[in-house]
């Protein structure tokens, strides 16, 4: 998957960026997202889940579930849809509208931050990048967890579970 390679002075500066505004959503992200949760491991759910999927079969009862591809989430995600879910988390609207100046609008084409590929034979010619959480920044982890909360809140307000062991 492709990595952005920012300066140290871009770094520094969204690691203070983040210190300031996106250390507010600790403790509202929901407990479901597992691998994105300190102290919670991506390993118990997935074990949960073989037996939630073993027991749906045996009941022959319907049984969605959600996979993300992360290699395919952080490029491929809408800024806007990201901007839209830090707000609902608490992020500070002049947190969003910075992080939005930084890489450029989801619906501002033309002023998108321009990006290459780094390859053994050299710098690719630049193009835009519109979309996406990039690689190797700083705030995309918390991007892409405050995005997938607003999933997770959304299906825990209207799922009603499934009766595990047949009860």
């Amino acid at each position: 998957r492709e990595i952005a390679l920012m300066a140290q002075d871009m770094k520094l500066f969204l690691q203070m960026v983040r210190r300031v505004a996106y250390a507010r959503i600790v403790g509202r992200i929901a407990r479901e997202q597992a691998g994105w949760l300190a102290g919670f491991g991506s390993i118990d759910p997935a074990l949960v889940n073989s037996i939630v999927i073993q027991q749906a079969r045996r009941m022959e009862h319907p049984l969605w579930i959600l996979y993300v591809d992360l290699a395919q989430f952080f490029p491929s995600c809408s800024r806007n849809a990201i901007a839209v879910a830090e707000l609902l988390a608490g992020l500070p609207k002049e947190g969003a509208e910075l992080t939005a100046m930084i890489y450029g609008a989801q619906d501002d084409r033309e002023e998108a931050i321009e990006c290459q590929y780094d390859t053994a034979a050299g710098l690719g010619a630049p193009f835009k990048n519109y979309m996406g959480a990039l690689m190797g920044c700083v705030l995309s982890p918390d991007k892409a967890k405050i995005l997938m909360n607003t999933v997770v809140v959304a299906i825990n307000a209207v799922a009603k579970g499934v009766r595990l062991w047949g009860y």
